[in-house]
């Protein structure tokens, strides 16, 4: 699907209505800066999207469509865009109004708009992932990224993200299964705790909880259990209603009252300590920046130290000169320093898990109370609800990675204190206090009664815990499995793509740096990224932004970006590529290979929109034919009131130039036919390999180019000629024999007749009889450069005639569009 027609209204730097009629063909926009090229750009990017790219990302929270998307001087109802799209012959208008943007018009008038309409849509799918535009911006994300930022760009573009939110999905199920999994075995140890002070045991086996029970229940005339499975109190009437009717003068009720007094007297001081421990551990371990990267790649660290070679001298990784021994040296170092950083992250851990322990011993008091005032009207459980609340978040806090900020970083210990004994907490505890000491003293048959009671509870609590415990231990276990074997699955398929990728990527590249044949890359995803190394003229694989320059790290995101846009259009609809002056930092010897590259790769399967300053790019991708003459539009201005500045007929036009000269303008149209004949013939030295003299300043002037053009054109002409005869193609033998001597005809009539360029183009001491010609004397000249120019280019695809060649031999000449195809193979 192509844009045939586009118009914008009052859109961006579009004052009025703006139309541009592509017709399916490639299109490149040149203009200075700030001549509203971009205008385009976001128009189309609205079309397909609904945004506007260059309204979004860092710093854009102020920005808005509605707002920033039409002329500054017009409301979002008179700003739109609306394109004419073909499909295989058929047409279909689509019209986004910034008013609603997310809804768009879609028509067309027969009865296939339903199906139409789902093809626009899988264009817009892949618009919507930022496939359809590339900008320097984009190239950085790329290239100079770190691996996450780099995975997420990409993940995107190829429609991955769901591949990598299920796998945090499972990643967080894991890790939340996992916490649960410690809090439950946290209380389950503090329930423990509390079964053996009920029982007031001095040991902590069953066989000693048994018997104590039992002691009780002898106490109670009740029989004696075998195990603990059995309920404590089975068989055994309470010795009184009092205990029942003031759950508060159980011996488990006067218990967590006391421990949560205790809390606010000592256990805080100690929880506060630890904390402090934990934390000073923390900041130890937070500079040490280095050491912790050694560590996460410790095991590689390991293997390159084994895999040292005394002869290789060089690192079995990075290939770079090393010393064996110094190498060895400075990889122990490393080891010891990540093994000693080991030690203080268990120390860490260890540190974490005391303070985690003490928080979940007052929840779980607590808690216990909490749930015992509930048979009690008099009093109001609420501040132990927002404690239990509190401790709760700050217990959770501590399962962050273990080396995430600690818990309530940004408060002093003093404040940490202050939260952590909330005052009308201690009243509510004074309350309670008071409300035990009027109330009736126990017997010893209720007192034992009351810690049978307790123990039963504390013991089914702690059963009930560890068995929980233990089933959320397995399913997280099981998730981790689900979850390596799906990070599995995902690496197999992900590193088929990236290979396909790679593949693609390397040979656009080399397409392009020529002396970088042995030119390798490497994609390879992580758990959380995309690692991207490249090699560097077979020094060994580095990052992109290592060693290479800007400008080949520019061409990498390119080459990139079309290899990713290849492996995309296999997959679904995709065919608008818009490239936003994506040549900045490419020098001028690469642009012209990758003009080339453009027109055998790219240009034929896509529909391409192209902005630039340079004229000279504009200039190779003419040339090249990524564009032909009816697809360039000339911005020279922009102003506010009016928008952009078009030229209707660029300079340097054939038709530029017949217009200067009608209008008597000699000197305007001598020279832009002198510019126009240095650039082509520039250009067809280089597409035909014509040779040129050696200059040590490189100032070649247009007799060089335009001899180097006749000699290797007729060169040329000479060996078709030669390869037809051998083939016994008669008739390919005369035409070659009439490009032969229109060639000679031309070069004869360039000495005559080109010779009153210069005259008029500089100023004359003394006049020659060409300084002041009129239109009809100058006409000549122009027109055997335009027969020159029409003999080198193609007049189907407006592209330059190149040499193909096998190997180091010349094997074929030919256009873009092979409509001219000289053999120059022989017969043997």
């Amino acid at each position: 699907m192509k844009i045939n027609s586009l118009t914008i209204s009052n859109f961006r730097g579009i004052n009025g209505e703006f139309e541009l009629e592509p017709k399916t063909e490639n299109v490149v926009i040149v203009g200075p800066n700030g001549s509203g090229k971009s205008s385009v750009i976001a128009a189309i990017d609205f079309l397909l999207t609904g945004s506007i790219r260059e309204l979004s990302g860092e710093g854009s929270q102020s920005l808005t469509e509605t707002r920033h998307g039409p002329h500054i001087d017009s409301d979002p109802t008179d700003a739109w865009v609306e394109g004419e799209f073909m499909l295989n012959g058929d047409s279909l208008t689509v019209r986004r109004s910034v008013s609603d943007r997310t809804n768009p018009s879609i028509g067309r008038d027969d009865d296939d708009e339903e199906e139409f309409g789902e093809d626009f849509e899988s264009v817009t799918r892949a618009a919507e992932r930022g496939l359809h535009l590339l900008s320097r911006d984009e190239i950085l994300d790329f290239i100079t990224a770190q691996a996450g930022s780099r995975s997420e760009s990409i993940r995107s573009l190829l429609d991955l993200q769901n591949v990598q939110s299920r796998r945090l999905a499972l990643d967080n199920a894991a890790g939340y299964f996992e916490n649960e999994a410690n809090r439950l075995e946290r209380e389950a140890d503090r329930l423990r705790e509390d079964l053996y002070t009920a029982l007031e045991s001095e040991s902590d086996s069953d066989d000693s909880v048994l018997q104590l029970v039992n002691d009780l229940r002898e106490d109670l005339g009740g029989n004696e259990l075998t195990n603990l499975d059995e309920q404590f109190d089975s068989d055994i009437d309470s010795p009184s209603r009092r205990v029942i009717a003031s759950p508060l003068l159980r011996s488990d009720g006067r218990q967590r009252i006391e421990e949560l007094q205790e809390w606010f007297d000592t256990d805080v001081e100690d929880f506060l300590e630890a904390d402090e421990a934990y934390r000073e551990q923390w900041n130890e371990i937070d500079i040490e920046g280095e050491a912790r990267r050694d560590l996460k790649r410790q095991r590689l660290v390991e293997l390159g130290k084994e895999a040292i070679d005394d002869d290789a001298e060089r690192c079995p990784l990075c290939l770079n000169e090393w010393d064996p021994e110094e190498l060895r040296e400075n990889l122990s170092e490393r080891l010891e320093e990540a093994e000693e950083l080991q030690k203080k992250l268990d120390e860490l851990e260890e540190r974490r898990d005391a303070a985690q322990q003490s928080l979940t011993d007052v929840r779980v008091v607590a808690e216990s109370l909490h749930e015992t005032l509930t048979g009690v009207d008099e009093f109001d459980g609420e501040p132990l609800e927002e404690f239990v609340e509190l401790v709760q978040d700050w217990e959770d806090a501590y399962n962050q990675d273990l080396l995430s900020k600690p818990p309530k970083d940004e408060m002093t210990k003093d404040d940490r204190d202050a939260l952590l004994r909330p005052d009308d907490l201690q009243s509510m505890l004074e309350e309670l206090d008071q409300h035990i000491s009027s109330g009736p003293e126990l017997d010893e048959l209720e007192s034992a009664w009351s810690n049978l009671q307790a123990a039963n509870q504390r013991y089914d609590e702690m059963h009930s815990n560890s068995r929980n415990a233990a089933e959320y231990r397995r399913v997280a276990q099981d998730v981790r499995t689900t979850h390596q074997k799906f990070v599995e699955a995902r690496d197999s398929v992900l590193n088929r793509i990236y290979d396909e990728i790679e593949d693609k990527f390397e040979r656009y590249y080399t397409t392009i740096h020529t002396d970088e044949t042995d030119f390798g890359a490497g994609l390879d995803p992580t758990e959380t990224g995309l690692e991207m190394e490249v090699e560097f003229y077979d020094r060994g694989q580095h990052p992109p932004h290592a060693l290479h320059s800007e400008g080949h790290q520019d061409s990498m995101g390119i080459c990139l970006y079309f290899a990713l846009y290849d492996w995309l259009q296999e997959q679904e609809e995709i065919s608008i590529m818009m490239l936003d002056d994506v040549v900045m930092s490419i020098d001028s010897e690469h642009r012209r290979p990758l003009a080339r590259l453009m027109a055998s790769e790219i240009a034929e399967d896509h529909q391409l929109f192209i902005t630039t300053h340079d004229d000279l790019w504009h200039r190779h991708l003419r040339s090249s034919g990524v564009v032909n003459s009816n697809g360039v539009v000339q911005f020279s201005d922009w102003n506010i009131e009016d928008g952009p500045k078009i030229i209707d007929r660029p300079e340097m036009e054939w038709e530029t130039i017949e217009e200067e000269l009608n209008d008597g303008n000699v000197s305007i149209a001598a020279h832009q036919t002198r510019r126009m004949a240095e650039w082509f013939l520039r250009e067809a030295c280089d597409r035909l390999d014509g040779k040129v003299p050696f200059k040590a300043n490189s100032q070649w002037n247009l007799g060089d180019f335009q001899q180097g053009v006749i000699s290797r054109y007729k060169s040329l002409v000479k060996s078709a000629k030669a390869s037809a005869d051998s083939w016994n193609r008669d008739m390919r033998v005369s035409h070659f024999e009439e490009l032969d001597n229109k060639m000679t005809e031309i070069s004869e009539r360039i000495s005559h007749d080109g010779a009153a360029l210069n005259p008029n183009v500089h100023w004359n001491e003394t006049e020659s009889e060409f300084a002041n010609c009129t239109p009809g004397e100058l006409r000549p000249a122009i027109n055997v450069y335009r027969e020159l120019y029409e003999m080198l280019w193609c007049n189907e695809c407006d592209s330059c005639l190149r040499v193909v060649k096998d190997g180091h031999t010349d094997d074929s000449v030919k256009c873009n569009c092979s409509s001219v195809n000289w053999n120059l193979r022989m017969n043997d």
